[in-house]
């Protein structure tokens, strides 16, 4: 689904009919390849994907008290282990990720530029 919504923000960006669409679809661009927005974004589907489940069986009306305590244990133990396994498999899978779409991987060791003022 990434690359297709970038090829559209492609086509949109190239078909100059609007300049302000143009330029929104741009900065879009550039949002999406960015190292910020490809890390929060797998952060956020490894974050869902263990409430999901949490989610969806809270929302049973059989679930009863004590089913729903030991779900929320669970729940919480995952994430204890996203937070004590650090963010190297998290990297990783960025990485992993920027070399199937064949983008630039940031080098963590370097000076950080801001890009605004």
């Amino acid at each position: 689904m990434y690359a297709s919504v970038l090829e559209v923000l492609e086509i949109v960006k190239e078909e100059e009919i609007h300049d302000q669409q143009s330029v929104k679809a741009g900065i879009l661009i550039h949002a999406m390849k960015s190292f910020d927005f490809v890390l929060a974004l797998h952060l956020m589907i490894n974050i869902l994907g263990i409430t999901n489940e949490l989610s969806q069986a809270l929302q049973r009306k059989d679930q009863n008290i004590i089913n729903a305590m030991k779900l929320v244990q669970v729940s919480k133990q995952r994430l204890q282990m996203i937070r004590e396994n650090g963010w190297m498999p998290l990297l990783e899978e960025v990485s992993r990720f920027y070399n199937v779409f064949e983008v630039e991987v940031s080098n963590m060791d370097s000076k950080f530029k801001s890009g605004g003022r």
